[in-house]
């Protein structure tokens, strides 16, 4: 929790780093600035050269990390160009890229009004530096939003900061006052189910939930894992009735 000593034990690593580490200590300190909403700061460290390797190149690490940057930052049309950039020019994994991709529709929500995206960039960048409070009093403005794409994902964000939070009532609250149109209604459903499956131990409950969610979205993605669970539950269930 305290940045400023962090950002210094990063500085003497960074003195004594090989080129193969380098990548990480300057990512790590750019986090670090942007958690204190230093964003050009950030984007000065990944830029620098290192003394010891003048040939040193951007890797993954660094590429994502100056995404990231451009996402805070709220210009849309930069934004966009290096998102497109990152997806077809970089060798990634399946999961990275899939990141990109939900990324990239993401912002296809917003390629009619720039101007929420620019808002929706900075209450992303203001639950970075933990300021959940100011994210949550502009999150509940684009929840009324009339694009229903930005107001679900708006409504998930909010759900998920509850949840970090520990604030488990509150969460299911909000997940049940969504629409159920959107891909971030199916997810909300999900951890309403693992809340009352691992959290509240309502297995009952939690049975129910998970039949509706195979039930309301059953070409659902966790469908594999829902059914996995759901036998174990049902088991438990036995269990308990037969004691």
């Amino acid at each position: 929790s305290d940045l400023d000593s962090a950002f210094n034990i990063l500085n003497k690593i960074e003195k004594d780093s090989h080129s193969n580490h380098y990548s990480k200590v300057i990512t790590r300190k750019s986090n670090i600035l942007i958690s204190k909403g230093y964003l050009d700061s950030a984007l000065k460290i990944l830029s620098h050269k290192n003394s010891f390797n003048n040939n040193f190149t951007l890797d993954n690490n660094v590429k994502f990390k100056n995404l990231e940057i451009s996402l805070y930052k709220g210009n849309y049309n930069l934004f966009m160009e290096n998102l497109d950039s990152l997806v077809n020019n970089i060798g990634i994994d399946k999961n990275n890229y899939n990141d990109l991709l939900e990324l990239k529709m993401i912002s296809l929500f917003f390629s009619n009004d720039k101007d929420k995206f620019e808002l929706y960039s900075n209450i992303l960048l203001k639950i970075k530096m933990n300021k959940s409070f100011e994210s949550i009093v502009d999150l509940i403005g684009l929840i009324n939003d009339e694009n229903i794409l930005i107001s679900e994902l708006a409504h998930f964000q909010y759900a998920l900061i509850e949840l970090q939070k520990g604030n488990i009532e509150n969460t299911q609250n909000l997940i049940n006052e969504m629409k159920n149109k959107t891909v971030y209604s199916e997810i909300s459903l999900v951890i309403n189910a693992e809340i009352e499956d691992r959290i509240n131990k309502n297995y009952k409950n939690a049975i129910k939930f998970y039949e509706k969610i195979l039930e309301d979205f059953p070409d659902t993605i966790y469908k594999e894992n829902i059914l996995k669970r759901l036998n174990e539950l049902n088991e438990l269930v036995i269990e308990e009735y037969e004691l």
